[in-house]
Formats: C-alpha cells, sequence, structure tokens
C-alpha cells in the first residue's frame, strides 16, 4: 500500500543572505529520492519560485532633523523659520536578510530629493506651519520603507516699510519723517531685534548724514522722528530709512521739498534763484524754477549772465534765444 510522508522545512537566514541580498524572487528546485535500502527506486524534482518575506523589508528607524542656519543658531533662536532655516536631515534604516541600502528618498513641502548617503541638507521651504519629512529607502532586492517625521516651521516676513513721508513744519527750518514699518519677531523676549536709521542728504551734497536710530522689539513701528531743526528752506533733501533684523534688510527713500521760496540772492556764487535756490554749476548766474519770459515772450532757450535790478523788475541782458 502507498504510504504519505510529510516534512516541512525553514530556510534560514543564510540562505536569503547568500541567494537573495539583491534579488526579491528566485525559483528552488526541490529533489525528492526514494532508496529501498541502498538501493534508488524513484526520483523527482519539482521547481518551486521563492519570494523573500516581508520580514526581510528594509525600514526606517529614525528621521533626525537638525537647524543648518548658523544665524539661527547663533542667536540662540528655537524652531525652524519660514524661507531662514535650512534642513539637515539624517537618516537611520536598515537593510536585512544580505541585502543593502541603495537609496534614500527625501521628500518635503512637495519637492523631492534622492541621495544614497544618509545624512542630505535641504534648503529653506516657503510655507510654515507642520511640514513633514518622509524618508523612504530603496534597497539593492528593490524593495521599500518608509518614515514620516513631522516639524513645525514658524513664520518669517522679510522687514516691511508700510509707510515713509517727510514734511516741513511751518517754521521751515524744522521737518519731521513719519515711519510705519513691522518686523518679525521670534522668541519671548525677542531675539530679533529690528535696527531702524534714517539718513538725510541735502539735494546739491554727496554725503548724507544719520540722524536717527533705534532698535525695535515689538512687530509694529509707528513714529515721528525729528529730521533737523536747521534745515535750508533754499534747498530739498533726499531722506532715507534703513530697517533691518538679524536676517535681511529693506530701505525706502522719500524727498523732503525745499520751502516755499520766491527768490533766493547767493552772495557766495554771485547767482540768483527764482523760486528755488540757485543750484548752478559755477558762478554769476540766474537758475529759475518755472519758465522764463521776455517782453511776453517763452524764452526757450538762452543764457543769462548778466543782471540789473530795479524796485520792481529784474532785467536780463545777453539773452541769446
Amino acid at each position: 500500500s502507498e504510504s504519505q510522508t510529510y516534512t516541512s522545512y525553514v530556510f534560514p537566514d543564510s540562505f536569503v543572505e547568500n541567494y537573495f541580498a539583491t534579488i526579491d524572487t528566485r525559483t528552488v528546485t526541490f529533489s525528492l529520492q526514494t532508496y529501498n535500502g541502498s538501493q534508488l527506486i524513484g526520483s523527482e524534482e519539482k521547481n518551486i519560485i521563492l519570494k523573500v518575506p516581508t520580514f526581510y523589508n528594509p525600514y526606517v528607524s529614525n528621521i533626525e532633523v537638525i537647524e543648518n542656519n548658523s544665524t539661527i543658531k547663533n542667536f540662540g533662536l528655537d524652531g525652524f523659520y519660514q524661507n531662514l532655516s535650512t534642513y539637515n536631515v539624517r537618516m537611520t534604516a536598515e537593510a536585512r536578510g544580505g541585502a543593502s541600502i541603495t537609496n534614500y528618498k527625501i521628500e518635503m513641502a512637495g519637492r523631492t530629493w534622492n541621495t544614497t548617503a544618509s545624512s542630505v541638507y535641504l534648503p529653506s521651504v516657503a510655507t510654515s506651519g507642520t511640514a513633514g519629512v518622509k524618508v523612504t529607502v530603496t534597497d539593492s532586492r528593490g524593495r521599500t520603507g518608509s518614515l514620516t517625521k513631522n516639524i513645525t516651521v514658524l513664520p518669517y516676513a522679510l522687514p516691511s516699510i508700510d509707510s515713509f513721508t517727510a514734511k516741513r513744519r511751518l517754521d521751515t527750518k524744522l521737518a519731521d519723517a513719519y515711519l510705519k514699518a513691522t518686523h518679525q519677531t521670534m522668541g519671548s523676549p525677542d531675539k530679533n531685534q529690528a535696527t531702524i536709521k534714517v539718513f538725510i542728504k541735502a539735494a546739491n551734497k554727496t554725503e548724507r548724514t544719520m540722524v536717527y536710530e533705534a532698535t525695535s522689539n515689538v512687530s509694529y513701528f509707528n513714529e515721528n522722528i525729528l529730521l533737523g531743526t536747521t534745515l535750508s528752506d533754499e534747498i530739498g533733501y533726499e531722506v532715507t530709512v534703513t530697517i533691518s533684523d538679524k536676517f535681511n534688510a529693506n530701505t525706502a527713500v522719500t524727498t523732503l521739498a525745499a520751502g516755499d521760496i520766491a527768490m533766493v540772492l547767493d552772495g557766495e556764487t554771485n547767482s540768483i534763484g527764482i523760486g528755488k535756490a540757485p543750484t548752478l554749476p559755477g558762478r554769476d548766474g540766474l537758475d529759475v524754477k518755472g519758465k522764463i519770459f521776455s517782453e511776453g515772450k517763452q524764452v526757450l532757450t538762452g543764457d543769462v549772465s548778466e543782471f540789473l535790478k530795479t524796485d520792481s523788475d529784474i532785467f536780463m541782458k545777453n539773452v541769446q534765444s
């Protein structure tokens, strides 16, 4: 009579390591031989497709995300910041059963990076809130394993100058600037102080003078700034403000008009200004704000070099038009 015998066989890890290190599936031939004593009385072979169990899949055990912006680290700022922080992502992963890790894929804020190294440097992200850092490893069999680590990205905005104007007072030798600005505070107390500086430069000069400097630990700055008490009525000024935090700066420029002037006689250059102070490159000239007319006709181009003054009129000589 026929009898059936059953047996089980467990493949050792060494079998997987030796024969499946780089492949996922392999055909294995089982051979059955039957003996009567020492005499072979029958044999049979059976091909079986073996697939590596999922137990041998690679896995990611840890993701470490470290601030890589030295300025943030040096100022002792906690957390990650939008548009500022850069990231060092360090990954701990393991391949099993003789396989090896062949690729790390990192996904963050809609972008993807691939590397063969277990540490990678990523750029800043443009949004704040919760950001997931997903790491997927691939092994030499083509198997994958993933892990996601969530981090919090705090908001950051560039220093902003919302409005900046300048105006003379009734005493036109005095003038003020009016500034509204914002900056991003970080931490409590604020570790991202804003520095505000205001400069003024006469229209006929090249050098500028700082007339105001302050630091702010609040997010909103609204200030009236005295520009000077002995400003000239005869010329205008360029007024510049800069606001800077630990990372970025912003600048705005406005003008302070000359005072209302009918006529200015400049004894140093022997020149006359009508409606403005004379700003001629040389001496002995007439500088007019507006149009020049002679006997009811506009002088389109001319060379006015001499003047005679009466009680009510200025007569021009050597006018060429």
